[in-house]
């Protein structure tokens, strides 16, 4: 239980040592050298070309068959269509075969499993959009999914997306060639424009890698400065891949024909100027060979920042681009076995930790004594914040109820010298319980930054103000083992974040905030004593 006091830290003492609480409890609380901890192992990623190769050999197309026995689809009839790398039923599905997803998106995103016979589950994550629709994401390595959207019934139902996914999944893990594209269309961007990109025309020292953030695709790749140039400032060659009607066709219907066309020997292509004297080239690569894209071609389009370098870079890639060969299925499983393989590069348990990676998670030791007295709790626990887990998770589960398995985290990832804490997470990922044992007295901090009096628990604490807004709110908690001038304090912070179902976009419940007081008493009482 908590009550608060007005009275100062001296007089709420008193009256604690009167009842004989607190007597004799800081004997020994002193502070003894830290454990040294090792940044932990990291997952390894699949090498990303393997990963793409692999995708570009799949036909979309092939993942939104639609099963006739199948419920959710009855009285459904409709042609798929798209681009190179997705698929569209219209007014019901949508597959693309690359999108961004890395850990913090699949912090916020429902983890599930779709698949079944012969494969077993399969890991998958579901967003939720009221206006989007459902959509379930297949992870093929760490930083990029399978996306399947659902565009009938937009809300909460996922029985479209599911139903894809599901069959998709299997077919992908036991059999990937079975969804082997027609003909010789599947062309990864980057591996046409890496064949020029060392050459005289492309410029010197630029790095080539796939145009990131919300425009990664297989068909999209570009040449930067610098390997750390921000992608959303721009390339300075950019380089797609799309299906498109013929030159000839739309050259003679008389479309952009104010446009000036240059030749690729002998292959025609259209320059549109751009900004600050640059300009993009577009023109025929070669027929379409997919029989559901008949009649069209396979349209390539560079940018760069001077028209003399794009067409110069232009008439080296048109004739590769003629005779380049299509990416193979390969041997390579795309997805992940749920349970069995891991598909972050963070440890196991720490996907439930927001930045896992740059806060060095690690979850929490196995075997690690229980300290046995409040002094073992805060000691050992200043030291080696496995123990002070391993005090708390008993207690913390009986007013908390259920929360994943406790990790040893950073307790920001702003400040290189952040302490390491103990932390909870709710299955949901909106609540989040950070537990820090301290040996110094509690009146040793800076009066700025000391809270509200109060006891909880039976022994002096301070509360600090409420935190944050809309995302995010926490408040924390510290709590004396006797006097605040004597040595020894646990500190709890809670943070209520969005239910993770909800997205990085949600709002947390404010009024959560208010289960600090009742864990942090239960936690005085169990790890501080009585």
């Amino acid at each position: 239980m908590s009550r608060r006091s007005t009275a100062p830290f001296g007089a709420l003492l008193g009256a604690l040592l009167a009842v004989g609480l607190l007597a004799g409890c800081t004997s020994g609380v002193a502070p003894s050298p830290p454990v040294e901890r090792e940044a932990p192992p990291l997952n390894e990623d699949r090498p990303s070309d393997e990963v793409r190769r692999a995708l570009a050999a799949v036909d979309p197309c092939a993942l939104l068959e639609i099963d006739r026995d199948d419920a959710a689809f009855a009285g459904v009839e409709a042609v798929p269509r798209g681009g190179l790398f997705d698929c569209e039923l219209p007014e019901l599905a949508r597959v693309e075969l690359l999108v961004d997803f890395g850990a913090d998106d699949r912090f916020w995103s429902e983890r599930t499993s779709v698949g079944g016979s012969p494969v077993g589950a399969i890991t998958a994550y579901r967003q939720r959009d009221p206006a989007e629709g459902c959509s379930v994401l297949l992870p093929v390595d760490f930083e990029h999914a399978i996306r399947f959207r659902q565009l009938r019934a937009p809300g909460d139902d996922c029985t479209l997306a599911d139903s894809f996914a599901s069959r998709a999944a299997v077919a992908l893990r036991s059999d990937p060639r079975s969804l082997a594209r027609e003909g010789d269309d599947g062309l990864v961007a980057c591996d046409a424009l890496a064949a020029v990109a060392g050459g005289s025309a492309a410029p010197a020292g630029a790095e080539l890698r796939p145009l990131a953030g919300r425009f990664d695709s297989l068909a999209r790749c570009g040449l930067w400065d610098a390997p750390d140039a921000e992608p959303l400032t721009g390339p300075l060659v950019g380089f797609t891949l799309d299906y498109f009607a013929p030159f000839e066709e739309w050259a003679r219907s008389g479309a952009r024909a104010e446009l000036e066309v240059v030749s690729l020997g002998g292959v025609p292509a259209l320059v549109q100027p751009g900004a600050d004297g640059g300009c993009t080239l577009s023109w025929d690569a070669r027929p379409a060979s997919d029989p559901g894209h008949a009649g069209l071609v396979l349209r390539a389009e560079l940018s760069a920042e001077r028209c003399d370098d794009a067409e110069r870079l232009a008439a080296e890639l048109a004739p590769q681009l003629a005779s380049q060969a299509p990416a193979d299925p390969g041997p390579e499983q795309l997805l992940y076995a749920k349970g069995e393989e891991q598909d972050t590069a963070a440890s196991a348990g720490c996907a439930d930790a927001l930045d896992p990676v740059a806060r060095e998670c690690a979850p929490m030791r196995e075997g690690v004594p229980v300290p046995a007295n409040p002094t073992e709790v805060l000691v050992r626990g200043e030291a080696d914040p496995d123990a002070l887990c391993a005090a708390a998770q008993g207690p913390l589960s009986t007013v908390m109820g259920q929360f994943r398995a406790p990790l040893v985290v950073r307790q920001d990832a702003v400040r290189e010298d952040a302490p390491f804490v103990c932390e909870f997470v709710e299955p949901g990922h909106s609540l989040v319980v950070q537990l820090r044992a301290s040996t110094d007295a509690l009146a040793e901090r800076p009066s700025a930054a000391r809270g509200e009096a109060v006891e909880l628990g039976g022994h002096a604490a301070e509360l600090g103000e409420i935190e944050g807004a809309l995302t995010e709110y926490r408040r924390t908690a510290r709590i004396a083992l006797a006097s605040p001038s004597e040595p020894g304090y646990l500190e709890v912070v809670l943070v209520v974040r969005p239910v993770r179902e909800d997205g990085v976009d949600g709002e947390a419940d404010r009024e959560r905030i208010a289960q600090l007081e009742p864990v942090a008493a239960k936690l005085a009482e169990s790890l501080l004593g009585r």
